[in-house]
C-alpha cells in the first residue's frame, strides 16, 4: 500500500510540475524605428496578456514600466537608443528576460559610412531611408511574431523528454507493484 502511495505522489508531482515546464514564456523585443516593440507570448502561443514589462538600462537602472496589450504587445520610445534589458513577468510566476541591442546607425554600411548619390539631396535621403525602414518594419511584423509563436512551440526535445517521464513512471510503478507481489 505505501508503494502505491508512493507512486500516487510521484505521478501527481511530476504531472505538475511537467505543466509548468511545458506553459513557458517568451519575450522578443525589437526596434521599429525609434520605439521599442515588444511582443510575449505563452508556449503554446497565446499571447501574454496584462504581463510586466520592466526595461533596464545598461547600467540596471529601471527606464520603463507597462503592460502588455490583449493581443501580447507593447510599444515605447526610450530617451536614447542603447542596449536595453527587457523582463517579463506574467500570470502565476513565468518570467523571461531578453536583451535588445541598439538598431545599426543610419547610413552605416559595412562600419564605413555611405555617401548619397549627388543627384539627391541628404534631406532626401534621410526621407527615403526613414520611409523604406518604416514600410520594412510594417511588412516584418506579422512575420515576426509568426516566427515568436513558432520558437515558443514546445520543441521534439520536450516531447521526448515527456515520453521520457511516462516510462520512467511507468518502471516505477512495475517496480513496487512487483515489490508489493513478492511481500517486500
Amino acid at each position: 500500500m505505501k508503494g502505491v502511495v508512493i507512486l500516487i505522489f510521484c505521478f501527481l508531482f511530476f504531472s505538475l510540475v511537467g505543466g509548468a515546464w511545458g506553459h513557458r514564456v517568451e519575450v522578443f523585443p525589437y526596434w521599429e524605428g525609434d520605439e521599442v516593440r515588444v511582443e510575449a507570448f505563452f508556449s503554446d502561443g497565446t499571447p501574454v496578456r496584462n504581463g510586466s514589462i520592466k526595461v533596464y538600462d545598461p547600467q540596471g537602472k529601471l527606464i520603463f514600466r507597462g503592460q502588455t496589450d490583449a493581443e501580447g504587445t507593447l510599444g515605447f520610445r526610450p530617451l536614447k537608443k542603447e542596449t536595453l534589458k527587457i523582463v517579463l513577468e506574467a500570470s502565476m510566476g513565468h518570467r523571461a528576460e531578453a536583451t535588445l541591442s541598439p538598431p545599426a546607425e543610419e547610413g552605416a554600411v559595412g562600419g564605413t559610412a555611405h555617401e548619397p548619390p549627388p543627384a539627391i539631396s541628404r534631406g532626401d535621403i534621410g526621407a527615403i531611408k526613414r520611409a523604406v525602414r518604416e514600410a520594412v518594419a510594417e511588412e516584418l511584423r506579422p512575420i515576426i511574431a509568426e516566427l515568436v509563436r513558432r520558437r515558443a512551440r514546445p520543441s521534439v526535445r520536450d516531447a521526448i523528454g515527456g515520453i521520457g517521464w511516462i516510462i520512467g513512471l511507468t518502471g516505477l510503478w512495475f517496480y513496487f507493484r512487483a515489490r508489493r507481489d513478492r511481500g517486500g
